[in-house]
């Protein structure tokens, strides 16, 4: 048997080629494998941690710790919508507008308030009135929250905030009085 030197070339070739084949073969099995691990490992990791919170918050509302919404206050009917449910001869005094305030704080707490209340419609000497004394109720609302701070004003609560207001600027009202007093806005920026 004669095996001439360009027989061994091709076996050799051919040798190159199989093992050049197997290196790629075990590069990828192992770079697969080594994937295989990290996806695992994450896939694992985000299950975890997603049945950790689901869990947690379970217990939470289990145990009575949680309590959504209580820090939410009850909005106010928007005028417009007070307006249509009013009976006839009644408005809505909405020219008082956004009012920034600040609280007692140290550093100062900024506060926005947009009070509104109703009125007899027809009574225009007590519109008049309303008009001519924005600016008087607008320093009484001012006033009345720079004398507290946050933590007291919300320990007050909207409801008792707005019957002091009420009675503070009915004080300064001649021809007539407002019954109640709303909040279209009630905001503490910090």
């Amino acid at each position: 048997m004669n095996i001439s030197f360009r027989d061994y070339l091709d076996i050799f070739k051919d040798f190159l080629e199989i093992l050049q084949q197997k290196l790629a073969y075990i590069r990828i099995s192992v770079y697969n494998q080594g994937m295989d691990r990290f996806r695992h490992i994450c896939f694992f990791t985000v299950i975890g941690a997603a049945l950790i919170i689901i869990f947690g918050t379970a217990i939470a509302f289990v145990s009575g710790r949680a309590k959504p919404g209580t820090a939410l206050r009850k909005k106010d009917p928007a005028p417009e919508i007070l307006e249509k449910k009013m009976q006839p001869g009644r408005a809505v005094f909405t020219h008082i507008g956004t009012i920034r305030c600040v609280t007692s704080d140290t550093p100062a707490v900024p506060l926005v308030i947009t009070p509104y209340f109703r009125y007899a419609a027809d009574d225009a000497a007590f519109y008049e009135e309303l008009t001519q004394k924005v600016r008087k109720m607008r320093l009484i609302i001012g006033d009345y929250t720079a004398q507290y701070t946050r933590e007291k004003l919300l320990e007050k609560g909207e409801e008792k905030i707005k019957k002091d207001l009420t009675d503070l600027i009915n004080r300064e009202l001649v021809l007539g009085k407002i019954e109640t007093l709303y909040f279209s806005d009630y905001i503490f920026f910090e």
